[in-house]
């Protein structure tokens, strides 16, 4: 349940995850959706035209990707069954949508931007670099707004070529907005370790 979950740039394509909700306890998803909710989680609203809007109040990029859709599914069922039928829904986060129902049968999660496999670099500045010859390099990045990950990974092949990493065996780019502070917790980290690249958005500091 959504209460359970939280424990462990509106673009395309979508990812769709259709899931069942003619037969449950409507009670039930009703006391899990108040008790979110009172958990400061998100703020339910309704808007005019009936879509159900959730405004994320959790980090929504604290969550990878496969968490982001059990969560869409987890909210989109409990609604779906409260309403006994298919609910036209958002999940927004800092204004932004981050997942979407069809008012069908399912909910999608936001990918990222496939324009941003070709478009410009954004700008960024890196203000500390630590280094152990050979063994490892880190960086302390600032972006001047958040970017998909597919930007980030396009940014580590800027810095791999830039600083010549691929000498070390483990990498670490901490990535900074502008009013965060740094050691307190990063927006998004780059690791690349023996070869093999992670990107995470962790949005700490929001």
């Amino acid at each position: 349940m959504i209460k359970l979950l939280f424990i462990s740039f509106l673009t395309i394509p979508l990812i769709y995850s259709s899931l069942a909700f003619a037969e449950c306890d409507k009670k039930k998803a009703k006391h899990e959706i108040d008790t979110s909710i009172e958990a400061g989680l998100f703020k339910r609203t309704k808007a005019k035209d009936g879509t159900v809007v959730y405004d994320m109040r959790y980090p929504w990029y604290s969550m990878d990707e496969k968490e982001q859709i059990k969560f869409a599914d987890e909210v989109y069922g409990e609604e779906a069954c409260v309403a006994g039928k298919p609910v036209k829904m958002r999940i927004i986060y800092k204004g932004k949508d981050v997942a979407q129902s069809n008012g069908k049968d399912s909910i999608a999660v936001v990918k990222d931007d496939p324009a941003d496999a070709t478009a410009s670099l954004p700008e960024f500045g890196v203000k500390q670099q630590h280094t152990i010859p050979g063994i490892k390099i880190s960086f302390d990045c600032f972006l001047e707004k958040p970017v998909s990950r597919t930007m980030l990974m396009r940014l580590y092949e800027k810095m791999r070529q830039d600083y010549n990493t691929d000498t070390y065996e483990n990498v670490f780019i901490m990535w900074y907005l502008p009013h965060y502070k740094v050691g307190s917790g990063a927006w998004g980290v780059t690791n690349c370790q023996k070869g093999k690249v992670n990107i995470s958005i962790r949005a700490l500091q929001d």
